[in-house]
């Protein structure tokens, strides 16, 4: 859920700035990158719908797909500054807070949501009390959020081919 956050904060922030500096060459090549992606998955292909982003989600990733594109073939270097591992760096806090809640919301019994509420409110106490510190931490630790974020560009590209669904699943066993 948080890496879904972050994927779509980066593909907006990197919307922005295509906006700000007035490049409306990017926000078409975007267009075409979408175009294709929903070419080679609904007609091309007919793959089924599951990965998890809705055909406006796959429009606003198509921006940060080519923001890593740019950044990949030194087109545009300042784009970096809006990509999800920046996002994450500067607001580890919210990653965590947002991880913890995921967690959380697993559980559906009364009395483990009385739990859940409790571990909730202190888990938000001890991110707000050491805000700074985990904040310096991920600053200091820029690989955590390269981590975190995986390898963008193949990411992104099997996310809008539709073949993200399509890769053998590590836990099952083949025999």
């Amino acid at each position: 859920m948080a890496v879904v956050f972050f994927l779509l904060a980066g593909s907006l922030g990197i919307l922005a700035y295509f906006l700000q500096l007035r490049q409306y060459v990017y926000i078409l090549f975007s267009g075409l990158i979408y175009g294709f992606s929903y070419f080679f998955r609904n007609i091309l292909f007919k793959f089924e719908k599951k990965s998890g982003f809705s055909e406006f989600g796959l429009c606003l990733i198509s921006f940060l797909f080519l923001g890593y594109l740019l950044s990949l073939f030194n087109i545009d270097n300042k784009v970096r500054d809006f990509f999800p591992d920046k996002l994450l760096l500067m607001s580890g806090v919210a990653f965590v807070y947002i991880f913890i809640g995921s967690l959380l919301s697993d559980n559906r019994h009364n009395k483990l949501k009385f739990i859940n509420i409790i571990l909730f409110v202190f888990s938000y106490y001890f991110l707000q009390t050491n805000y700074r510190i985990i904040t310096t931490f991920m600053l200091n630790n820029p690989r955590i959020a390269e981590y975190i974020i995986g390898s963008p560009i193949i990411y992104l590209g099997l996310l809008l081919t539709g073949l993200k669904n399509y890769l053998p699943d590590s836990n099952k066993s083949h025999t």
